[in-house]
């Protein structure tokens, strides 16, 4: 597969990100939680707590999509 620079842009910017943390995952999750909370947004958004498990949006439309199971 051939380099992608973009990719390697981003690889590189979250290694230097992790190791000043120290790689420490739960460093980087409160710091992470900490930006989130001074940004007054959720980086992360949850699914509608209204369906049911195992469903979710079609990307182009509110449609549910059931997911496979088992």
């Amino acid at each position: 597969m051939p380099d992608d620079p973009i990719v390697e842009e981003f690889r590189r910017a979250g290694n230097e990100y992790a190791a000043g943390f120290g790689h420490d995952l739960d460093a980087i999750f409160k710091d992470l939680k900490k930006r989130q909370k001074e940004r007054g947004a959720h980086v992360v958004s949850f699914a509608d707590a209204s369906r049911s498990a195992g469903e979710r949006s079609d990307r182009n439309s509110e449609t549910p999509v059931r997911e496979a199971t088992g």
